[in-house]
């Protein structure tokens, strides 16, 4: 199994809190989103972990390399002002095989979070993880699921209406299944051949028909994330 972490990204939407320091370096607590987080993956998993970097890299190099030396692979993406986050996945599933857990850099979990997302019981599935149901003012990532707790519905939206009030929000981790990834990466190598522009669900969103998943709940007060200033200052209240 592997671990992919997104940290590519420039993090536009943060404004002049990103300008000279990428999102996930945003001072948490006592050291940084992307520190924390892989101090966090590092205290319950023991195998390979890989960061997507582009953005002001050499910043993002030189603090994982401070905090845990060569433990880390480093992937770069030199092309991701032309990317949403599709590429940078791409780059790094030609690293993984078996399974892999996708991690957004913007995200932050407590330490229940990080023990669900690593459960023993989930080794034989692939998960999307979600953070209680999706309500106004909410955009992004959702998913609808059985009672089994199988995925039937997945799809990016930009705006609540009431016929995603059954719906789940997505929280930025997905867990692919050792008889989903190959499927997973011909999909998204097809893609990015076509468009960078599109987040890295979105292969996931037009083919569940051969991808199938189920929902992992997480929470809203285990898990958040951030794109803007409010959102980031909302996850610092909630999570220090």
């Amino acid at each position: 199994m592997s671990i992919i972490v997104l940290a590519a990204g420039q993090g536009s939407r943060m404004g002049d809190l990103t300008r000279n320091l990428p999102k996930s370096l945003m001072p948490f607590g006592n050291s940084s989103v992307l520190i924390r987080l892989l101090r966090q993956i590092s205290q319950v998993y023991s195998g390979d972990i890989n960061v997507v970097v582009g953005y002001q890299k050499d910043k993002i190099i030189g603090e994982v390399q401070k905090e845990f030396g060569n433990y880390i692979n480093i992937i770069e993406n030199d092309r991701y002002k032309h990317d949403v986050n599709i590429l940078s996945v791409s780059l790094a599933l030609e690293k993984c095989d078996k399974s892999a857990y996708i991690f957004e850099s913007d995200c932050v979990y407590d330490d229940y979070a990080i023990e669900k997302i690593f459960s023993k019981d989930l080794i034989s599935f692939s998960s999307w993880f979600t953070i209680g149901q999706f309500r106004k003012s909410m955009l992004g990532g959702i998913l609808k699921a059985d009672k089994n707790d199988i995925v039937t519905d997945l799809r990016i939206v930009s705006s609540y209406s009431e016929e995603y009030s059954l719906y789940n929000k997505l929280i930025g981790v997905l867990k692919i299944g050792s008889a989903e990834i190959e499927i997973y990466r011909e999909l998204i190598n097809r893609e990015v051949k076509i468009n960078t522009k599109q987040y890295y669900l979105t292969p996931w969103i037009n083919n569940l028909n051969i991808l199938p998943c189920i929902k992992t709940e997480l929470g809203d007060r285990h898990a958040d994330a951030f794109n803007t200033k409010e959102d980031y200052y909302k996850a610092l209240k909630l999570f220090t």
